[in-house]
């Protein structure tokens, strides 16, 4: 009776040069100015969970929505996040400026890693104040975990 041959090993490919975690201008100027700032950080130390959930909303619909629509919202003049958001979309040009040559292939997929890094930003945030003992308090468990 013949043995039977074992299938080969299959390897992984290993990439010859350091990868970096994707990171664009416009992801960098968003969480810089409107989650880490210095002068106005988010979420305020002093605001509710519910308007912590308010302003989460707020951040994931105008990005969700201009990325789907390709148009940013328009400012309403109020001050408000929502405005302050249009009004960061429309100096940005998102989510319609031109990415870097190597990823207008996948412009769509850049756009919603976009989003998700954002996102990401924000929960990091959300975890920060809770810790930090923020006015709706809660402690809990670090998350996201990183």
């Amino acid at each position: 009776m013949a043995k039977k041959k074992k299938p080969p090993v299959k390897k992984t490919a290993k990439p010859s040069v350091a990868t970096k975690p994707l990171r664009t201008e416009f992801m960098k100027a968003f969480i810089a100015q409107l989650i880490t700032s210095k002068t106005n950080p988010w979420p305020d130390p002093s605001e509710t969970k519910q308007s912590i959930v308010a302003d989460f909303e707020t951040f994931t619909d105008v990005l969700i929505t201009a990325l789907l629509l390709l148009q940013p919202p328009v400012p309403d003049g109020s001050g408000s996040l929502y405005d302050r958001l249009a009004k960061f979309l429309i100096a940005q040009n998102w989510p319609t400026a031109p990415l870097q040559k190597p990823l207008l292939k996948i412009e769509g997929t850049v756009r919603l890693y976009e989003i998700s890094v954002i996102t990401d930003a924000l929960l990091k945030a959300i975890n920060a104040w809770r810790r930090k003992g923020g006015s709706g308090g809660g402690g809990g468990g670090q998350w996201p975990p990183h």
